[in-house]
């Protein structure tokens, strides 16, 4: 034992910490199958025994099969399983000696009960393996995972977990692999968006630089609420339940959405105090398209989406917290801008709960922020899309595997797992700020472990009225938030930083004319290289942009192997450092040109204010936006709330760019995008129900697109694939029928049904297609309403019948087991 756990304290320093006297929850004994030394609880909450009544040896080599072990060089396996799975693992890990197996464990008695053994110092003394204590601490274990994810980030690994962990402790094993895997992923993504230049971000940076001028700064606005409560509206599905109750309460609490929350509340005539514009992504432009809170105060990071603040109103307010990149640091930074040293979270609800204690609400109450598909929906009720943009509001990607977990009420609920860890951020944000009355009135989905959930009735029963109108309060506080920084300093700085680019890209182009072999180089350490970059320490872009890049650069090459830099295929295709870092100077310098044309026009203060007409609380008639220089920006039909006529928007140059036609608040017609050249690019074809018959898209030269399926023809396909499924069921039935020692004619009879059955199926599932090619271009367009009335008819008539179809299977089935 001594050995053992002295051998354990010389290599693991860090992890013995952890190693205390277990309370000798397990007990060593003999395995009745094998004879190995096998563990029995003496726990009723673990498992029996860590094996079970299996042969160990041949368990794992089972276990081994289901491992893609030749695709891997990384193996991380949860439980130590008293070393058994490391003697399973070891031929594997030393065919090769740049092989890994990586042992995590969170329960200590069984690590203790290894220590204790002999056969525990050959796994100890072996390099190529290790044993990690995964912390108990809830808040501790995301960082962990994230730091393990580091050290592994370029090589090729499976996360996987002996099978009695996998069995009994499943709900810790899905949750610790989510946590690698998504860190491992994340970090990837985030230095592959280095080494890809970070040109989304930057492109929204620097082509949203202009708006700062105009804005208030949120740090001032810093104990604006003390006292006052606060909502922080989540788009979940249980919204809707809230939505009478929140209309009440409008002039009793500071109410904070973003993103689809707020489109959730426009849709059921709520907008809210505070609007939060923080995603770079492209679905950001159809939530704002849609947004009918256009007097809202928008507090916005400048990596918001470049197109979606296009078409966002609303007082403009710069939120000084958070760093993506060190661009923002260097402009804070020059301009004299107060940082507010705050976590924001990953999303807008997570944002909105800090940036609320900044404010000085008390209590800080969510509602809508299901993290689960309840009720299976993914959004709150009402929520309607642009018309240009029908297909935007997504609440995962296909790859995310839907789980089950208990809802507030102890229900089963599907959920993602991405949700599932977004849920301890809010445990962890009570944590951090303790005298902050933290309530989640969320009434369904999975909750906030540590966090009460109340009824939103009850938890708002109490709250009065503050002395002063919450709205009008806030108009005046945002007075006297003016930001310290004009059009000329933002000028000013953007071209000290333009000149210094100009002159790094000079230095290179000399470079490059004598030294074209050092552009190829991948080492970081090159001779040449550190001299060319010593020349660029006192530059303004080297210490605002282009250090960081080479930072990252660096580390990324060297943590890979040598035999990784030979294969890995981010370095094949990677440039030369030179060239990389020549790469990023020249990006920055044309997207600072580009950008530095918009300020003057941006300078112009003759832009009359927009024209928002309206019928009590609501918007009613013609809405119109403009353009700092006075052009015409937006031009919308609102009737009570909801569109109804033309949306139109134009760019600086007055070219028409996008119009759609509503009905009621449905998108009828032709919905039309443009080019900034006024070429069409999209155009989207709705029924008088609005909904989307046709999507077309054209490239450049005005050539029509092929379109994706469409939701028709995949529904054809499914038929088609359904009927091979049925089909096959079907002769496997009716060789049953054919083998039984007594005919049976009433089966004959259901068999013989079941087959013309079958036949409709298919018959159905033509028609689809043929209707879908019809609608595709085959039958003119004034005959597509009709045409998807078909459809419609021939999808309804499929459902029905494959559900009977269905039902015959089973009834058949059923006779034949008699």
């Amino acid at each position: 034992m001594e050995k053992g756990l002295k051998r354990f304290q010389a290599r693991f320093p860090e992890d013995f910490k952890h190693l205390k006297e277990p309370p000798g929850l397990w007990r060593a004994v003999e395995n009745p199958i094998g004879g190995e030394v096998d563990l029995v609880s003496q726990n009723d909450k673990l498992p029996h025994s860590l094996f079970g009544k299996i042969n160990i040896s041949s368990q794992l080599r089972h276990w081994l099969t289901l491992l893609p072990l030749t695709q891997v060089e990384v193996l991380v396996v949860y439980g130590l399983g008293l070393g058994y799975p490391y003697q399973a693992l070891k031929p594997w890990l030393k065919a090769f000696s740049h092989r890994k197996v990586i042992f995590l464990e969170d329960d200590m008695d069984v690590l203790y009960e290894f220590l204790k053994r002999e056969a525990c110092l050959e796994l100890l003394d072996d390099l190529q393996a290790e044993i990690r204590v995964i912390p108990k601490e809830d808040a501790l274990q995301e960082l962990y995972f994230k730091n393990l994810a580091q050290r592994f980030l370029y090589h090729r690994f499976f996360f996987t977990g002996i099978p009695s962990y996998q069995r009994e402790k499943g709900g810790e094993f899905q949750l610790f692999k989510y946590f690698f895997e998504q860190s491992h992923y994340f970090l990837l993504v985030s230095v592959g968006e280095v080494l890809g230049y970070a040109k989304d971000f930057y492109q929204n940076f620097w082509g949203n630089l202009h708006k700062i001028s105009e804005s208030k700064l949120f740090s001032k606005l810093k104990d604006a609420f003390k006292g006052v409560p606060a909502i922080v509206v989540g788009a979940g599905p249980s919204l809707g339940k809230q939505i009478p109750l929140l209309k009440k309460l409008q002039d009793k609490a500071l109410i904070i959405s973003g993103g689809t929350a707020t489109n959730v509340l426009n849709a059921n005539g709520i907008s809210p105090h505070l609007h939060l514009a923080l995603d770079p992504f492209e679905p950001s432009f159809s939530r704002a398209l849609a947004s009918t809170s256009f007097e809202t105060p928008v507090i916005y990071k400048l990596r918001y989406n470049r197109q979606a603040f296009e078409v966002t109103f609303g007082p403009l307010i710069y939120l000084n917290a958070g760093f993506r990149y060190s661009g923002e640091k260097w402009l804070e930074e020059i301009l004299g801008i107060e940082h507010l040293d705050i976590e924001l979270g990953s999303n807008v609800v997570n944002a909105s709960c800090a940036l609320s204690g900044v404010l000085g609400c008390n209590p800080v109450v969510t509602v809508g922020v299901d993290l689960a598909y309840t009720e299976d929906a993914s959004y709150g009720p009402g929520i309607k899309p642009h018309a240009l943009t029908p297909d935007q509001f997504k609440s995962r990607v296909p790859e995310e595997e839907m789980i089950y977990r208990s809802d507030v009420y102890g229900k089963p609920v599907k959920t993602l797992m991405k949700w599932v860890t977004e849920s301890l951020w809010y445990s962890g944000f009570k944590k951090t700020y303790p005298d902050l009355e933290f309530v989640n009135a969320t009434e369904g989905g999975i909750g906030f472990p540590g966090i009460e959930n109340v009824s939103f009735e009850t938890v708002t029963k109490p709250w009065k009225k503050p002395s002063f109108d919450i709205r009008a309060h806030l108009e005046t506080k945002l007075k006297n938030a003016s930001m310290p920084v004009s059009d000329g300093q933002l000028e000013e700085a953007m071209e000290m930083l333009l000149k210094s680019l100009q002159s790094m890209n000079e230095t290179f182009k000399v470079l490059y004319d004598t030294d074209k072999a050092l552009f190829l180089e991948h080492n970081p350490h090159s001779e040449a290289l550190e001299e060319l970059l010593k020349t660029f320490q006192d530059e303004p872009a080297w210490k605002a942009v282009v250090e960081e890049f080479s930072r990252t650069y660096q580390d990324f090459i060297e943590t890979l192997d040598e035999s990784d830099q030979e294969t890995s295929p981010a370095a094949k295709n990677l440039p030369g450092k030179a060239q990389f870092l020549w790469n990023v100077v020249r990006l920055q310098e044309q997207l600072i040109e580009r950008n530095l044309k918009i300020f003057p026009e941006e300078a112009f203060e003759n832009a009359p204010p927009p024209k928002l007409p309206k019928k009590g609380e609501l918007y009613h008639g013609t809405l119109e936006f403009y353009w700092p220089a006075g052009a015409l920006r937006r031009k919308l039909d609102l009737k009570e709330g909801k569109r109804d006529g033309k949306d139109q928007f134009w760019n600086r140059a007055g070219q028409l760019i996008m119009e759609a036609t509503y009905k009621n608040d449905l998108p009828v017609g032709v919905a039309s995008g443009y080019t900034d050249g006024g070429r069409l690019h999209k155009e989207v074809i709705y029924d008088d129900k609005g909904e989307v018959l046709e999507v077309k898209t054209y490239n450049l030269s005005g050539e029509l697109i092929p379109e994706k399926k469409s939701y028709h023809e995949a529904l054809g396909e499914q038929a088609d694939n359904l009927g091979i499924s049925l089909e096959s069921m079907y002769r496997t039935l009716q060789s049953a029928a054919k083998a039984m020692p007594k005919k049976d004619t009433q089966i004959d009879k259901e068999i013989k049904s079941l087959s013309d059955e079958i036949k409709h199926l298919k018959s159905l599932s033509q028609k689809l297609q043929t209707l879908h090619k019809g609608a595709a271009g085959e039958i003119a367009t004034g005959d597509l309403k009709e045409m998807k009335q078909d459809v419609d008819n021939a999808v309804n008539q499929m459902k029905a019948l494959s559900k009977e179809i269905e039902f015959q299977v089973k009834d058949v089935r059923k006779k034949l087991r008699e």
